[in-house]
């Protein structure tokens, strides 16, 4: 049992015993993170290291094709027959450089790639090779694997007979359109015939048929008549101003089974029937290896008046403004410098602009 006085001497023990005032406590450390790895030192931007942050995303594979088709634009994949009209772009999502004049012939290009509605063009201009995008829908559909010409839509030649066969390069222009076949002409060859509608795209990998397979050759007068087969209707015309040398496929009562293609024009190929007395010079030969450049060439225009001249050694790779691999020097070459230091380089479109990896030497005075 407690006191009563015991309980008094508590309660005056606890009402004297108040804290007094003190200096306030420093804040408790904060707590201290895991110290973060330092991060990599990134030099400024200057001639040699601008170009870094596209090379993150481009592909040492993608560059190394690049740099190859730049050297030699006919390794390029894809080829189409560009006709102009739309724009013309160094980066495919980038800005426009310029619009490319339709012109009234398309003219056959080399083509790296194509995407969704773009494709990237090869175009030489001025002693210097770009890559461009440009849409699509500017390029002529063409053949994008070998057909055999029917005389009718479905209507092909029969097994034996003779034929028709263009590959993809072979130029072709649409004159109308029935039941899913195209008729067309052979540009070059003033020949009408029909193809299918699905065979048909923007850029085609380049075709050709092997020349010179037959062990047996012989040479014919121009105007000389190929037959469907032995008596039949006439399928085909040698052409030329003189005799044409013909592969001999064998020899049938009177007849020579012949197959027609021309090095360096070797899109399209003819199989048919001639007459023997049609035909001379019959011998044995050897067979030979042939190489045929097609790489579009493009038209310099205009310059900026407000640049200098510099020189640009040859092989100089050009970059745009991001830093992707666009161009190269192909020879020695003169181009003018802007004040705000990119290169110009002519072209059908206007100049564009681009950059190189290496110094260009201010030209001397006059």
């Amino acid at each position: 049992m407690v006191r009563p006085a015991a309980i008094g001497l508590f309660a005056l023990v606890a009402c004297t015993a108040r804290p007094t005032a003190s200096p306030p406590r420093a804040p408790a450390p904060a707590r201290q993170e895991p110290a973060a790895a330092p991060a990599a030192v990134v030099p400024p931007p200057s001639a040699a290291t601008a170009q870094e942050p596209e090379r993150a995303y481009e592909s040492i594979e993608a560059r190394a094709k690049v740099r190859d088709v730049l050297g030699n634009p006919d390794r390029a994949p894809w080829r189409g027959l560009y006709r102009g009209g739309g724009a013309v772009r160094l980066r495919f999502d980038g800005p426009a450089v310029g619009t490319f004049a339709e012109v009234g012939l398309a003219i056959p290009y080399p083509v790296l790639e194509s995407r969704t509605d773009r494709a990237r063009m090869v175009v030489a201009l001025s002693g210097v090779v770009l890559l461009v995008w440009v849409e699509l829908a500017d390029f002529v559909p063409q053949p994008q694997e070998p057909l055999v010409l029917a005389s009718a839509p479905g209507r092909l030649p029969a097994d034996g007979d003779g034929r028709i066969e263009i590959a993809p390069g072979e130029r072709v222009e649409v004159i109308r359109t029935q039941d899913d076949w195209h008729e067309v002409e052979l540009v070059r060859r003033e020949v009408r015939g029909w193809l299918p509608v699905a065979a048909f795209a923007p850029v085609f990998a380049q075709g050709a048929f092997p020349a010179r397979t037959q062990a047996l050759a012989g040479t014919a007068p121009r105007r000389t008549r190929v037959f469907d087969r032995p008596g039949g209707k006439t399928i085909w015309r040698l052409p030329g101003d003189g005799d044409t040398e013909i592969d001999i496929v064998r020899e049938t009562k009177g007849w020579f089974e012949v197959v027609l293609v021309q090095p360096c024009d070797d899109t399209l190929r003819v199989t048919g029937f001639v007459r023997r007395s049609d035909v001379r010079n019959v011998m044995e030969r050897g067979h030979g290896g042939f190489g045929c450049g097609r790489l579009g060439m493009g038209t310099a225009r205009g310059q900026t008046d407000d640049a200098i001249e510099v020189t640009l050694p040859e092989g100089t790779e050009l970059f745009d403004d991001a830093g992707q691999l666009v161009g190269v020097a192909r020879k020695h070459n003169v181009l003018r410098r802007t004040p705000d230091g990119t290169l110009q380089v002519p072209s059908r479109w206007g100049p564009i602009a681009v950059v190189a990896e290496v110094d260009a030497t201010p030209l001397p005075p006059p």
